[in-house]
């Protein structure tokens, strides 16, 4: 008894082949091709049935609604081989359901019939745009460089007139209210638009 499987040989023009005794040989003619199983009758039936009435079949075989998404009809799919798993008809009219399904579903999916249902996408985010250390440091400067307009200076020269008029009024706090005024300066020069 030997342990290769049988061959069929199948007419084809010039490939290459192995031989049993490891030599390859080539042939113009015949090239050997493993003989298939016969399909199991489930399969059959599911290739019998036409395009709509195979594809209700595929489901009702993994037991998923129409609707069903990828991971449920793997899920499905994974359960089912797991139970039947001597029955290599019922395995494979499973496969064969399987593929009917995610074949369909991929169908539809090219079509733009319908779009996958993705709950957080790393596609849809948007990166997050980072600043450079320099880019404050040039807008104070540009601020700074650039005389303030007109209504902006109606606004802060009051708070400045008064802080500059500190030190005559009170000599003792003429430090104290410089200091302010420095910091002042600096935070309304910072902050104008």
């Amino acid at each position: 008894a030997s342990s290769a499987p049988a061959r069929v040989d199948m007419l084809a023009p010039g490939l290459l082949l192995f031989a049993p005794s490891g030599m390859v040989v080539f042939s113009p003619t015949r090239v050997p091709a493993i003989a298939a199983a016969p399909r199991p009758r489930a399969t059959i039936a599911l290739q019998a049935a036409d395009g709509d009435e195979a594809l209700g079949l595929a489901y009702r075989t993994l037991g998923i609604a129409e609707d069903a998404t990828y991971d449920e009809i793997t899920e499905a799919h994974i359960e089912l081989s797991e139970r039947y798993v001597g029955d290599s008809p019922r395995l494979a009219a499973l496969d064969d359901a399987m593929e009917r399904v995610v074949n369909e579903i991929m169908r539809r999916r090219l079509r733009g019939e319908m779009r996958p249902k993705v709950a957080d996408s790393p596609w849809d985010e948007r990166p997050v745009q980072r600043e450079m250390p320099w880019v404050p440091i040039l807008i104070f400067l540009r601020k700074l460089i650039s005389p303030p307009g007109f209504d902006y200076a109606k606004k802060v020269l009051p708070t400045m007139l008064f802080l500059a008029f500190v030190p005559w009024v009170a000599p003792r706090a003429a430090a104290t209210a410089g200091l302010i005024t420095y910091m002042c300066g600096f935070g309304f020069i910072y902050n104008r638009d």
